[in-house]
C-alpha cells in the first residue's frame, strides 16, 4: 500500500523580482515545474502585470500581484518606494496565511521582501541567487555588497547559487555553510521553437550571429558590432541580429550601439526589440555570441545547446562553467579577439556542427535530464520544511528599512490597522502557527500601541 507522500503537504511561496519572461523568470517557472512534479504546491508572488501571468495561468499556478520594489538598482531607491512595498506587503500576510506555506523561496538577489515574509511567518526561507548583482547588471545595493551578502545569508536556511562562479564572488563575505549548486533545469517547449517567423536576415547565403540579451553596457553589444564590421572590412559575407531592445531601457548605450553601426553597416547588423520567444530566430542563426562582462550563467547558451547551435563567449563569469571544446572562448572586450573566434568558425563548417552536436549533448545532460538537481531541489525543500523558522531578528535589514517608517507617520497608522486586522481574522485566529505574524510585524517595525 502506497504512503501518503510528505511532499503532498508542502507548500511553496516563490517571490520573483519581475513578471516578464526573462531568463530568470523562465528559470522560475521551470523550477514550479519540477516542485509540481514531485507533489509540492506552489503559490507566486509577481510585483507587477506581465507576461508571465499567462504562463502561469496556463499551468494553473496560483499568484498574487503585491507591489514592491527592488534593493539594488542603477538609480536611488526612494524612501516611498521602500515605504509602498513594505505597506503593500503586510496587507498581503493575510492572504499568506490562508495558504500556509512550509517555506519561502526568493528568485534573485534584487528583493528583499521573501526573506522578510519568512520572517513574519516564522517560516524556513531559500534565496535564489541568480546573479553578481553588480559586476553582471551594473546594480548597487542600497547597502554596501558586503552586507546584501551577509543579509542572504543570515535570512536564509539555504543558498541556492546558479553557479560556481556567483557563489564565489558571494563567498568573499560569507560562509558556505549553507550554499548548495542548482543549476537551471531548461524546458524548450515545442510549440515555442515551431512559432513562424519572418527571418529578420536579408542575405541568404550570410553567416548568421545572435545576440539574445536586454542592450546594457554589461552586455556587451558594443564589442560584438565591432567584431562583425571587421569582418565586413575583411570581405566576409556574416550579418549580426542583436535581440533585446527594451524601450527605456539603457536608452545612452543603445544610442552609443546605434552609432556604431552606421549607414555603412544597417543592412548587415539588425537591432531587434526583445521578443518573449527568442528560439525561432536562434533556429534561423549559425552561431550564437555571449560578449557580457560577468555572466552568472548564461540561459542562453543553455537553449542555444539544446537547439544545436555552438557559441562564442566571453571569458568571463560562468561562461567558463561550460566544456571548452563544445564552443569558442575570446578575451573580453578585444573585438579583435572575437572576429578571429568568429571567422574560425566561419572556415570549418564540420568543426563547428561538431561543437553544436557535443554541445546539445551537455547541456541535454546538465540542464535539462539532470535528475541530480530535479531530485535535490525538492530533498532540500523537505529538509527546511522540518527545521522550522530561523527564530532571530535580521538586524542588518532592519537597518535598511525601519528608519524610512520613522519618518511617515501616516503610513504607520495604516500598518497598524492592517495589523490589528490580521490579528482579527478567522485565518489568524484558527492557525496557532501564525499568531507571531503581528508581533513580528511590529516588533520590526517598532510599533507601539
Amino acid at each position: 500500500m502506497k504512503q501518503p507522500g510528505v511532499e503532498k503537504r508542502q507548500k511553496i511561496l516563490i517571490f520573483s523580482h519581475s513578471s516578464s519572461l526573462g531568463g530568470a523568470e523562465r528559470s522560475m517557472v521551470d523550477m514550479i515545474d519540477i516542485l509540481a512534479s514531485k507533489g509540492f504546491q506552489v503559490f507566486a508572488v509577481l510585483p507587477n502585470r506581465g507576461p508571465i501571468e499567462k504562463i502561469l495561468r496556463g499551468k494553473s499556478i496560483p499568484f498574487i500581484i503585491i507591489k514592491y520594489s527592488w534593493w539594488v538598482t542603477n538609480t536611488k531607491i526612494t524612501t516611498e518606494q521602500y515605504l509602498d512595498s513594505m505597506h503593500n506587503l503586510v496587507s498581503a500576510l493575510p492572504k499568506f496565511v490562508k495558504f500556509a506555506p512550509t517555506c519561502i523561496i526568493t528568485n534573485t538577489a534584487v528583493i528583499p521582501w521573501g526573506a522578510l515574509t519568512a520572517q513574519f511567518l516564522n517560516i524556513p526561507h531559500i534565496w535564489s541567487v541568480r546573479e553578481f548583482v553588480e559586476k553582471d547588471h551594473g546594480l548597487l545595493p542600497d547597502i554596501t555588497f558586503p552586507e546584501l551578502a551577509k543579509i542572504i545569508y543570515l535570512s536564509s536556511e539555504k543558498i541556492w547559487f546558479v553557479s560556481k562562479a556567483v557563489r564565489s564572488e558571494f563567498e568573499k563575505y560569507i560562509s558556505g555553510d549553507k550554499s548548495e549548486i542548482i543549476y537551471s533545469l531548461v524546458s524548450v517547449s515545442k510549440d515555442l521553437i515551431e512559432e513562424e517567423i519572418v527571418s529578420p536576415y536579408k542575405f541568404e547565403k550570410s553567416f548568421k550571429l545572435i545576440m539574445s540579451s536586454n542592450i546594457n553596457p554589461g552586455k556587451g553589444q558594443g564589442q560584438a558590432v565591432k567584431a562583425v564590421k571587421l569582418l565586413i572590412d575583411n570581405g566576409r559575407d556574416v550579418e549580426l541580429l542583436i535581440l533585446g531592445h527594451k524601450k527605456g531601457e539603457s536608452r545612452e548605450y543603445y544610442k552609443k550601439v546605434a552609432g556604431l553601426i552606421g549607414k555603412k553597416y544597417k543592412d548587415r547588423i539588425h537591432i531587434l526589440p526583445f521578443k518573449q520567444n527568442p528560439y525561432p530566430f536562434i533556429l534561423k542563426s549559425d552561431v550564437v555570441l555571449v560578449c557580457s562582462k560577468s555572466e552568472a550563467f548564461s540561459r542562453i547558451l543553455i537553449e542555444s545547446g539544446l537547439l544545436g547551435k555552438t557559441f562564442v563567449a566571453s571569458n568571463a563569469g560562468a561562461n567558463l562553467e561550460i566544456d571548452k571544446e563544445n564552443g569558442l572562448f575570446y578575451e573580453y572586450g578585444n573585438h579583435i579577439d572575437l572576429s578571429e573566434k568568429i571567422e574560425y568558425l566561419i572556415k570549418n563548417p564540420e568543426i563547428r556542427e561538431k561543437m553544436a552536436e557535443n554541445l546539445r549533448t551537455e547541456m541535454q545532460k546538465r540542464f535539462q535530464n539532470n535528475k541530480i538537481i530535479s531530485e535535490l531541489l525538492p530533498q532540500q525543500l523537505r529538509e527546511v520544511s522540518k527545521s522550522g523558522g530561523l527564530g532571530h531578528t535580521f538586524g542588518l535589514i532592519k537597518k535598511v528599512l525601519t528608519g524610512y517608517y520613522e519618518r511617515d507617520t501616516l503610513k504607520v497608522q495604516q500598518l497598524k490597522a492592517e495589523l490589528q486586522a490580521i490579528k482579527s481574522s478567522k485565518n489568524y485566529r484558527l492557525w496557532k502557527k501564525y499568531h507571531k505574524v503581528r508581533d513580528s510585524v511590529k516588533g520590526f517595525l517598532k510599533i507601539n500601541e
